[in-house]
């Protein structure tokens, strides 16, 4: 019974060191799939001669840059996570993450549905076989087994398509109005363009709801999974032993300029054992300071 309780602290603990392990994995993963398929089609517009401005008209290359962009910020999160047993990052970065797994999402099915019916090639020929299904694919799975820790609303849902909604305005214009581009994405081959854009604003915003409402699910699932797994007997001073470690560690490992307190932590346990948040974190808090007070008295004595 010891050994049990023993192990339920721990894993109570510890929990932020496995979601920065699958953070990193899935990121790892997303920046490789992504980066190769790119540097497949630099390579090929090389060979090939033609201009690679005409590469990076694509907003399936723009949206795959972008969710390369926000997997290389995650990275150094989730490393120091597995190290300080705390994975945290801005929001902002969160955000990046969530507009480029929302934009890689409606290229695919974008392709899947229109552009495989009229030119196969194009949609799934040569590297964007990997642009248009592997890559989106990948990345869609990544971001829904990351955990950012931040609650994304609707209206965060509608900021994430701004990439795509300025992109569709300049696209128009210059296939449209001023006849600069070809209608690679055919726009207004399939259907008038004031029909085919509006549709793909409302996909877009089905899209981006979708992604959030399965993040949001798959969240839950993993909490409640989470809470099952802790004893209910757990001694309240055990706890709080168990936080003091935690901070004194976090204070000890972390920069001492970036020390935080984990408030997704403490609000579950203070929740599944009926104790008091404030409390929790000033025991958190006294363990931080202890750390970090040590930590600066080794570094003046080294």
């Amino acid at each position: 019974m010891k050994n049990e309780k023993k192990k339920a602290r721990q894993y109570l603990i510890d929990l932020q060191r496995d979601r920065s392990a699958v953070a990193l994995a899935a990121c790892v993963i997303t920046l490789v799939f992504t980066v190769g398929a790119i540097t497949w089609g630099v390579v090929t517009y090389t060979r090939t001669g033609r201009s690679l401005g005409h590469l990076f008209r694509f907003f399936t290359t723009l949206s795959n840059m972008m969710t390369a962009l926000a997997a290389s910020f995650i990275i150094p999160y989730a490393v120091s996570g597995i190290a300080r047993k705390r994975f945290v990052y801005p929001r902002w970065i969160a955000m990046l993450h969530y507009s480029g797994t929302v934009n890689t999402t409606l290229t695919m099915l974008f392709s899947m549905t229109f552009i495989l019916k009229v030119d196969p090639v194009s949609a799934i020929g040569g590297h964007n076989f990997y642009l248009h299904i592997i890559c989106p694919t990948a990345v869609l799975v990544s971001y829904l087994m990351v955990e950012s820790g931040q609650e994304l609303s609707k209206k965060d849902a509608l900021k994430c398509l701004v990439p795509f909604f300025l992109y569709s305005i300049v696209y128009v214009v210059m296939v449209v109005f001023l006849g600069v581009w070809n209608d690679f994405y055919m726009f207004n081959v399939i259907m008038p363009y004031y029909i085919s854009l509006p549709g793909m604003w409302i996909l877009g915003c089905l899209i981006a709801l979708g992604v959030r409402k399965a993040s949001s699910k798959l969240s839950e699932r993993r909490k409640k999974i989470l809470l099952s797994s802790w004893s209910e007997d757990l001694d309240p001073i055990e706890i709080r032993i168990e936080l003091f470690g935690l901070g004194r560690y976090n204070g000890m490992a972390g920069d001492m300029n970036e020390l935080t307190i984990p408030y997704d932590i403490l609000k579950m346990i203070s929740e599944r054992y009926g104790l008091d948040a404030s409390d929790l974190a000033a025991v958190y808090t006294r363990g931080l300071l202890d750390g970090a007070a040590e930590k600066e008295e080794y570094m003046k004595n080294k």
